[in-house]
Order: C-alpha cells, then sequence, then structure tokens
C-alpha cells in the first residue's frame, strides 16, 4: 500500500527533528532536553501544517460560495435564458420522474405495514430453473414447519365472493383467503374485534368467520360499532363478523380488500376442487418475516435445503426444486417484464437527451454572448479550469432548479392522470390505492439526474467557452474569428441528435397508433360486432348439476327469443376473456419425430350454434348435430391449422384423434378457421371444439348471443331475466367489442404516451433548430447586408438561410432513420398485422419532421430577407 503525501512530509519533517536532536546531544545538551526540544519541534510544525490544511478547505468553501453567488447573479441578469432552460429540463426530468415514481410505488416501496425491511416475498424455483409464484397449501404447510429461519410465514390469494344485498343487485365483493397469522405477521391491530383462530387451519368449514376492512365498514354497514356477530352472506353461506381492519391498512397487494376469510373456508369462497389437500396446484401467494439475526441470503439458502428434501418425499409434475427471495412489495419484477421497462425508460431517456441538447444549444449562444467577459477574465490571470468550474456551477444551478419544477411536474400530473387510469382498469370490484407520494428514493432519483443532466447540457458548453481566440474576443468578433467554426459545429451538432432522438420516438408512436388502427380490421376468426356474452358462476353459489342445467336452458331460451337476436349459444369459454382451457392430441397413424414434444390445443365445449353466433365459418364437413349433443357423440371439430400441419392435401373428415381428456378416438366431422382465442399478441392457435352434452359440467359455461339490433337493450334483457331466475346471483353481460378494446388499451395507451413524449421532443427540437438558425443569421447580418447590398433578391437570401437549416434537417433525419430501423424492432409485441418497418410510417413521419423544422427555419430567413444594408454595414 502507497504511502500518504502527507505520511511522507511527517517522516521527513522527524528525521529532520532527530538529526537535530543528535547534534544536540553531541554538543552535549542533556538526552531529555535534546528530546523535548524535537519533539516540541515536531509540534509547532504539525500545528501549522493543520492550520494551513484548515486554511485551504476553508478557501475552498469559499470559492464555492462565490460560485453560487456569481451563478446566482448570471441568472437574475438573464431570467429568459434561465427560464427557458429550467422548463426545458423540468420537462425532461418530470416525465422520468413519473416513470420512477409509478416504478417506485408499485415495486420499490415497502408494504405499508410494521417492520416491512424484516419482510421477504418467496417464490417457489421449478425443476427447469425458473421462478413461479404461487405455492400449494400443503407445501406452504411443510415450508412452515420446517423453517426456523423466519419469525413466521403467512399465505394468501385474492378471490371474488358475491354478497346477498336485502334490495338491490347482488354485488361482488374482493375477499382475501388468509392463513390465520396473517394480521399478526404484518404487525396489524384491528379496528375492532380480532383477527382468525389458529385452530385446525386445514380442516374445511370448522371456522366461518370473516374480518372486514375499515372502507367497506363505513360503506356498507355505517360505522355500526356493534358489528361483531354480525352475519354476512358470502356465495350463499353465512359468515360471522369476527373483526374490523384499521383505517390505514390495504392488505398485502395495491387492490383494497372488502373483506379477509380464513383459508379453511377456500371450498366456500372458491368452489371447485379441494385446493387444501392439493400439492399438485399452486394457488397462494407467501410472505416470510425474517427473524431478526438471519439475513435473507441465509434464510433462502435454508429454505432450499427444505425445497430439496421435499421434492424428494413429493416427487410429482409440479416439484420445487429450490425458492427465490424478493422484497415485500406490491409487485416484484418479473424477469420477462425487465425488457418492457427497460424499453419505457429508454423512451422517457431520450426525451431527456432532447432537453439536454436543447439547453446546451441556448448554453452554447448565452457563452457566445459572454465570450468578452470570458475573454477579460483569461486576460487577467484566471485559470482555464477556475472559468470552467464557474460555468458548470450555473449549469448545476439550473439543472437543480429544473429538477425542482420536474418533480412539482410530475407530481401534478400524477394526481392527474391517476384517477383517470384507475377508471379505465377493467375491474369491477375493489379499489387500486398506490402512494405516489414523492419520497426518499424518488428525491435522491431526481437529484442524480438533476447532477447528470448538468454535466450533459453543461460540460461541453463550458470547455468550448473557456478557451476564447482572445485577441478576436476583444474586439468582438468571436464569432467570425477563432471559436466561432467549432461552436458552430457543436450546436449543428446537437440540433441533428435532437432531430433523431425526436423521429425515433415520433416513428414509435406512428407505429403504434397504425397498429391500433390496424387492430380494428385484425381477421381474429370471429367477429365481435352485435355479440353479447353473459358471466356468471353457479359452481360459487352452489348449484347442482340439475339445477344449473335448467337454468342455462331458460336463459338460453329467453335469449333466443328476444327482439333481433339471430343467434345464441352456450360455451364452456368466450374468445379473448381469459381461462383457456388446454389439451394435448395424438394423432393416429402420425408418428412423432424424435424429440418432438406433445401437440398442445385450446379446447372449448359447445353447443351446434356457436359458430354461427360468432361468425365463424366451416370450411369443410358439417357442423354439431343436436344428435351429437343428446348422445355425446365422441366427434370434433377442429382449426385449419391442425388439418394443414397433419393432413396436408388429405382429406381430415374421418380421422381419428385423441386428446389426455379421454381415451376414446375422436372423429374429425368439421374443419373451421383458426381464431385469436386466447390472445392477440400470440398468433393464432390451434384449437378443438366438442359439443355440449348433457354430460359435460353444466355449472361454468357463459351465454352467448349475437344481435342485429343495440346491444345494450340484449344486456339489459338479460340481466332482468337473470334476476328473475335467480335474485341471489351476481349476472353481468359484456359486450366482445368492449373485450377486444381491452386487449387493445396497452396499445392505445403506449401509442399516446409514445405521440405527447414525440411531440414535447418535436417541439423542443424545433425550438432548436430554430435558435441554431436564429443564431446563424444574427451573426451573418454583415455578410448579408453586403449580399443584398450587391445586388442579392429576398428570395436568394431566404434560401441561403433555408439551405442552412435543410442541411441540418436532412442529416438529422437520415441519423434518426437509422435508430429508427435499430430500435422499432422492440415494438414487435405491441404491433397487430404491422411490421416494424411498415413503410407508410417510415416515410409519413419522416416528412412531418421535416416540415415542422423547415417551418422553424423559415422565421429566422424571412428576417433575414428584411436586412437593411445600410444598418448592416453601419459598422464598417
Amino acid at each position: 500500500m502507497k504511502n500518504r503525501p502527507d505520511d511522507d512530509l511527517d517522516r521527513e519533517i522527524r528525521a529532520h527533528l532527530e538529526l537535530d536532536a543528535e547534534e544536540r546531544r553531541a554538543d552535549g545538551v542533556p538526552p531529555e532536553e535534546a528530546d523535548y526540544a524535537a519533539r516540541r519541534a515536531f509540534g509547532n510544525v504539525t500545528r501549522v501544517k493543520e492550520a494551513s490544511h484548515e486554511q485551504a478547505h476553508l478557501v475552498t468553501l469559499e470559492r464555492v460560495v462565490q460560485d453560487v453567488r456569481y451563478a446566482c447573479r448570471q441568472i437574475r441578469r438573464a431570467p429568459g435564458f434561465a427560464a427557458a432552460a429550467m422548463l426545458t429540463l423540468g420537462l425532461g426530468i418530470g416525465v422520468n420522474t413519473i416513470v420512477f415514481t409509478l416504478l417506485n410505488s408499485l415495486a420499490l416501496r415497502p408494504m405499508p405495514v410494521h417492520d416491512p425491511a424484516r419482510l421477504v416475498r418467496i417464490y417457489p424455483v421449478g425443476q427447469n430453473g425458473r421462478r413461479q409464484n404461487l405455492f400449494s397449501y400443503p407445501d406452504y404447510v411443510d415450508y412452515r414447519h420446517q423453517l426456523q429461519v423466519f419469525d413466521s410465514v403467512i399465505a394468501y390469494i385474492p378471490a371474488v365472493v358475491t354478497t346477498a344485498v336485502p334490495s338491490g343487485e347482488p354485488e361482488e365483493l374482493l375477499a382475501y383467503v388468509v392463513t390465520p397469522n396473517y394480521f399478526s405477521t404484518l404487525g396489524v391491530n384491528l379496528a375492532i374485534g380480532r383477527g382468525f383462530l389458529s385452530s385446525a387451519p386445514g380442516t374445511s368449514g370448522t371456522n366461518p368467520e370473516v374480518v372486514i376492512s375499515h372502507p367497506f365498514w363505513e360503506q356498507h354497514l355505517g360505522s355500526d360499532v356493534n358489528v361483531l356477530g354480525t352475519t354476512l352472506m358470502l356465495n350463499g353461506h353465512p359468515f360471522t363478523v369476527v373483526g374490523v381492519g384499521p383505517s390505514d391498512f390495504f392488505g398485502t397487494e395495491p387492490f383494497v380488500p372488502d373483506l379477509w376469510v380464513p383459508v379453511a373456508m377456500q371450498p366456500q369462497i372458491q368452489p371447485g376442487p379441494d385446493l387444501l389437500h392439493d400439492r399438485d396446484t399452486g394457488w397462494l401467494l407467501v410472505i416470510g418475516r425474517l427473524k431478526p439475526t438471519v439475513s435473507a441470503s441465509a434464510a433462502q439458502a435454508a429454505m432450499t435445503v427444505v425445497a430439496r428434501r421435499l421434492a424428494a418425499a413429493y416427487p410429482g409434475p409440479r416439484r420445487i426444486d429450490g425458492v427465490a427471495f424478493a422484497p415485500a412489495t406490491f409487485f416484484t419484477i418479473d424477469p420477462g417484464l425487465r425488457p418492457l421497462i427497460a424499453l419505457v425508460l429508454t423512451i422517457v431517456g431520450l426525451v431527456l437527451l432532447v432537453a439536454c441538447a436543447n439547453v446546451a444549444n441556448l448554453t452554447l449562444a448565452r457563452a457566445t454572448a459572454r465570450q468578452r467577459e470570458i475573454a477579460v477574465r483569461l486576460a487577467l490571470g484566471a485559470s482555464r479550469w477556475r472559468l470552467v468550474r464557474q460555468l458548470l456551477t450555473e449549469s448545476v444551478l439550473i439543472a437543480l432548479l429544473g429538477g425542482a419544477v420536474g418533480l412539482v411536474l410530475s407530481y401534478w400530473t400524477l394526481r392527474a392522470l391517476y384517477p383517470i387510469g384507475v377508471s379505465l382498469l377493467p375491474f369491477r370490484w375493489g379499489t387500486v390505492i398506490l402512494d405516489l407520494t414523492p419520497d426518499v428514493r424518488v428525491f435522491v432519483y431526481t437529484l442524480l439526474l438533476a447532477g447528470a443532466t448538468a454535466v450533459a447540457f453543461g460540460l461541453m458548453p463550458a470547455l468550448q467557452a473557456s478557451q476564447p481566440n482572445l485577441a478576436a474576443a476583444m474586439h468582438d468578433e468571436g464569432a467570425m474569428l477563432g471559436v466561432g467554426w467549432s461552436r458552430s459545429r457543436l450546436r449543428n451538432g446537437l440540433v441533428i441528435v435532437q432531430m433523431a432522438l425526436s423521429l425515433v420516438l415520433l416513428v414509435g408512436a406512428g407505429l403504434l397508433a397504425r397498429s391500433v388502427q390496424r387492430a380494428r380490421a385484425l381477421d381474429l376468426g370471429f367477429k365481435t360486432d352485435g355479440v353479447v356474452f353473459s358471466d356468471y358462476d353457479l359452481q360459487r353459489h352452489g348449484y347442482a348439476p340439475d339445477a344449473a342445467a335448467d337454468f342455462n336452458r331458460r336463459l338460453l331460451d329467453f335469449a333466443r327469443n328476444l327482439p333481433g337476436v339471430t343467434s345464441a349459444s352456450l360455451t364452456t369459454h368466450v374468445p379473448l376473456t381469459g381461462g383457456v382451457r388446454r389439451t394435448t392430441v395424438q394423432i393416429d397413424r402420425y408418428e412423432p419425430r424424435f424429440g418432438e414434444e406433445p401437440l398442445s390445443c385450446t379446447y372449448t365445449i359447445v353447443l351446434p350454434n356457436y359458430f354461427e353466433t360468432l361468425g365463424m365459418p366451416i370450411v369443410k364437413g358439417r357442423n354439431f348435430t343436436e344428435g351429437d349433443v343428446r348422445a355425446a357423440s365422441p366427434v370434433v371439430i377442429v382449426g385449419d391449422g391442425l388439418a394443414r400441419r397433419f393432413w396436408p392435401n388429405q382429406d381430415p373428415l374421418g380421422r381419428h384423434i385423441r386428446t389426455a381428456l379421454s381415451s376414446t378416438p375422436l372423429t374429425v366431422v368439421g374443419i373451421v378457421r383458426d381464431s385469436s382465442d386466447a390472445s392477440l399478441w400470440r398468433d393464432k392457435e390451434i384449437s378443438l371444439y366438442f359439443p355440449l352434452s348433457p354430460a359435460s359440467n353444466p355449472v361454468r359455461v357463459r351465454l352467448l348471443a349475437r344481435t342485429a339490433g343495440d346491444p345494450q337493450t340484449m344486456i339489459s334483457a338479460l340481466r332482468y331475466e337473470a334476476r328473475t331466475l335467480d335474485p341471489h346471483l351476481k349476472f353481468e353481460a359484456t359486450r366482445l367489442e368492449d373485450v377486444l378494446r381491452l386487449w387493445m388499451l396497452p396499445s392505445r395507451v403506449a401509442a399516446i404516451g409514445a405521440a405527447v413524449l414525440g411531440g414535447l421532443a418535436l417541439l423542443m427540437a424545433s425550438v432548436g433548430i430554430y435558435g441554431v438558425i436564429a443564431y446563424i443569421v444574427s451573426h451573418r447580418t454583415r455578410e448579408i447586408g453586403v449580399r443584398v447590398a450587391l445586388g442579392a433578391g429576398r428570395r436568394d437570401v431566404t434560401w441561403l438561410v433555408l439551405s442552412e437549416g435543410a442541411r441540418l434537417v436532412a442529416l438529422g433525419v437520415a441519423a434518426g432513420l437509422a435508430g429508427s430501423v435499430a430500435t422499432t424492432r422492440t415494438l414487435k409485441g405491441f404491433l397487430f398485422g404491422l411490421s416494424a418497418l411498415d413503410p407508410v410510417t417510415f416515410v409519413a413521419v419522416p416528412l412531418v419532421l421535416a416540415a415542422v423544422a423547415l417551418a422553424a427555419c423559415y422565421v429566422p430567413a424571412r428576417r433575414a430577407a428584411r436586412v437593411d444594408p445600410m444598418i448592416a454595414l453601419r459598422w464598417e
């Protein structure tokens, strides 16, 4: 390790003083006096050195204060420049702060519970090494019992329940199915009553209790202090209220719950399979509270050992080989979403870069106006570093003020847009709550962003301004001599960068806008116009199969007899609504190639007129018949993708396939076009369709109906009929077109956001090129005057100036097109039926950008054409 300079100096001083002490002893001075004199001398030297260090620090601090004061005076002298720079940087920093605030609220800010630093989310890791999200209940119990690194571990899952209301429509509520230690682990003290008892957590039906949230208590029960012991009917089952949550607790998700129920009541809250004893079905989110002396890495290592022990004891298709930890925030960033987040941060970063380039141009213009002042300071002995530091201090101060403006703008914008964004979410229940108030992370992020911005727009202009040609600057000729050319090249380069970045943003916005437009005419394989589908859950309300079949039959008959209805059917799945079912398929007389995985297909169970209702043409063969339905015939209709894959140039009718659902071979009787059954983001999937027979489970079907009239009229009629058949059933009917709009919502929002950011960048780029051309005109006034005096016309002068602007625009457009080609491929996942290199977008957007930029150039060009040669040449 090298010695510091101060240490070397101390050793040198000691050596000299020790030699002096030896000389004193040699002259007969007593050793004690000689050593004392040496120590005293060393102490005096040390004090002098420390005093000099302290004085140097004071001098440095004084210079910093002087720089700040001088920067404040310069800003006051040029309020227009300061306001323009702060507003430009405020817009760029504000956009970035908005994105970071949302990310912070979702994925960085701890949940509002007691001591959140010791809470961690626990995720299972499968055999393929990929992180999953959900644990099965038996796995959770085993982990909870075998781990000593946690104070406690909780499990929960949101669920929708229906409550009976004495008057009016039944209401859907958001319930959290939780383990009994949920409230105690999170450190929550209930406002009234108690939490759940921990006895027999896995015994179904032993604990019909419910804890209601504070908002539910106020809105539905009138803040009744005697609420304990009252009964709520949830999914047709009575639950006793045992507690009321505190007003400041909203749970472990950003959706405000209405109530919490114990995990033992899962069969009543989520009717269907018995999940409490199913190890192969993951359905619970898990959070653990670490012991104070245990680190997250040690806990993860301990849990991995337990996971491997359990994997050996319970081998199965969903074996867990390890666990992954994440901070207990509302939202954990999945690795698959990181490219999207990186894309969003890159887009807003481009806006900030455009703002920095714009302010750098303003700073260069300001430095040009101050070149005489800078030259005088250099001539009087100021060092170049001293000037650079002074100019950077001004840049930092402007950037900090711009950061403050951006912070305020981001806060106001989020407060204005948050209610609108929440209203667009497709939830019929619950309230989304996010704390968007700036915290320490947001302040630090904005401060760091402002600092980086100050360097980005201030360093190069400061270096350029600190090396003028002194003689030319003293004669006020810096624009014609010395640094004029190099500074002009820098300004032009910044404008080209602005134009290029603006083009990249505008091309992205154009692609997204074109994609939304194309999505309306996208071939989905079915037609959404005039189609209404129902949403009701008979299983949740405890319907027996016979009662469910009767309800569905009566509702279907009612729909078919409504005026304007051309077709109606029952189905187990409505396209684009989620919950798609899949099965593997084996084809008779087809030998799979080595290593080929079994074919996975989506499947739907339907009545014969399903295809007519959705406008899906049968391209070959026949539809299901009523005989197929009554006899549960082993027949199937397949998508044309399966036919092309396995029977090319052959007749698929009469062929046989087998599925994992049944060993009975199924005969292909018809071919329909493939459809976008599961998602708009993916290619059309291969689908199978089975007849809806009496043997099918009737409690999980939906109604589909097509009308030639107003769909809203049919929706109202269906709701009335469902209310008549069962007043306690929560029944919804929705237009299929609304679902399609919901799928397009992310692309529409992305298109609007990209258009706003691109427009903002275009505005700043236009201001930038206007400033450059105006600068050129002002410093070529004498040259223009000479040209006019020698006979140049206004058109000649206008073209002279416009050609300079056109050159910058052409270079910026060329660079922007190259950047767009390289970056727009990242938008593929948001584009519907559109290439990332769409020629219409790549031609129209550059033309619009060039037109706006040339319009910005025309204003100074017109001013140049009106130059009076007598005034321009007066200085000669």
